[in-house]
């Protein structure tokens, strides 16, 4: 098949989370099982309108962001502006590629513009996957703002983009149950395709390979809500039992928290026991996760949590989240523990009933492993998003074939 992937996050450009991640793993796995692969994305404002280069054996196109000629101060004028760039791109890359699906991997409105003008004459298979929904982000974290033009504008548009997909794919049950409440789509109609992993980039080190120091991993958005603030609280408190303990934080902060929780650190002068250790390249993450005792984020809500899954990869017990696709994603008490959001002592219990046995940790770490091998490989994720690819096709070419009657009638 000949795949476009669209998506704003890609790395290694511009990325910020896992929808980026995950839409790397797809495009490269799609790429190993004999597929071609595009991906639209973004590059920076300093940019050729649309350039093109080969990565890992996919074709990476970046699209001059809509700021790029001139400011703009608003998400809902952006929203606008990118989902036309998109159709721009999308138009232009189809004079000389004929694409078999569209997948737009992002929250449900990139695709909008296109969806829009899609006739018979330029009609290409679309699926909608879902990380997740503005609607959900705005009640469970207030942003965007309920009442907001980005708000209003970005559902909107949201639900159109949904109901206009050939499928609408979700990357976790809990998601699929989410979208299906706010926008009235049949929670049948969503196929719920979990992610994957690359358990070849993310395996174990070396037996024996563990920490001499109790370490604790965090890899992500350093914001409210990932929970690395309640996560360096924990750590604050088990100190004194583990006058060792090691808590890494790789990822960056946008909104000020990282100074704020280092003001906190050096307050309680336990410098020795919170690093810091800023932007890491993905390539790098798997040697940090191997050097972990555990790896943990407890967040509010994770639409299913990449770093779960890259965790688990290593040979690493996991602590994250119980609400959302956390615990789809880790067997509670088996491969890692889920804990409540915004739990405190939960936290502090279920990191001091991992650091404090080492037989739990390795057959953590173990378990962990198997299910990676079993269930989350990229492999096997790609073979799942292949069969939503083909319904897709099939979807898509009934809709065609109703376009033409129409339009010869």
């Amino acid at each position: 098949m000949n795949i476009c992937l669209v998506s704003q996050e890609y790395p290694p450009e511009s990325t910020d989370g896992g929808i980026g991640t995950q839409t790397w793993v797809k495009a490269t796995g799609l790429v190993r099982a004999g597929h071609t692969v595009h991906v639209l994305s973004v590059g920076g404002e300093n940019a050729p309108p649309l350039a093109t280069k080969e990565s890992d054996g996919v074709i990476v196109h970046r699209m001059r962001p809509p700021c790029a000629d001139f400011a703009v101060y608003d998400n809902a004028t952006y929203l606008l502006g990118y989902t036309w760039h998109v159709l721009g791109a999308l138009y232009k890359l189809m004079k000389t590629v004929t694409f078999d699906v569209l997948d737009f991997p992002e929250y449900g409105f990139e695709g909008a513009a296109y969806q829009i003008d899609r006739t018979a004459w330029n009609f290409v298979p679309t699926v909608v996957e879902l990380h997740g929904s503005l609607g959900m982000f705005a009640d469970r974290f207030g942003w965007p703002e309920k009442g907001s033009a980005f708000h209003r504008l970005g559902t909107a548009m949201e639900a159109l983009s949904i109901t206009q997909a050939d499928v609408v794919m979700s990357c976790s049950a809990s998601i699929a149950e989410v979208v299906s409440r706010d926008y009235g789509v049949s929670l049948d109609a969503i196929e719920v395709v979990h992610a994957g992993v690359d358990a070849e980039m993310f395996s174990p080190g070396p037996d024996g390979a563990w920490p001499s120091r109790p370490t604790i991993v965090f890899a992500g958005k350093i914001v409210e809500n990932k929970g690395v603030h309640r996560l360096v609280e924990a750590v604050l408190r088990l100190r004194k039992k583990y006058p060792e303990v090691l808590l890494r934080v790789l990822g960056t902060s946008k909104r000020g928290l990282a100074e704020t929780l280092k003001e906190r650190v050096a307050t309680e002068q336990a410098d020795y026991n919170v690093e810091f250790a800023g932007f890491i390249d993905f390539a790098l993450l798997p040697d940090h996760f191997r050097k972990a005792t555990v790896v943990c984020m407890p967040s509010d809500y994770e639409a299913l949590g990449n770093v779960y899954l890259e965790g688990m990869a290593c040979g690493k017990p996991v602590i994250g989240s119980s609400a959302g696709g956390g615990s789809e994603a880790i067997i509670n008490g088996v491969t890692g523990i889920t804990v409540p959001p915004n739990d405190l002592e939960a936290l502090v219990a279920a990191l001091d009933r991992v650091l404090g046995d080492s037989a739990l940790q390795r057959q953590m770490g173990a378990d962990g492993r198997r299910r990676v091998e079993e269930y989350w490989t990229r492999d096997q994720f790609i073979r799942r998003v292949l069969g939503v690819y083909e319904k897709a096709a099939a979807v898509g070419k009934r809709k065609l074939d109703q376009m033409r009657a129409k339009y010869e009638g």
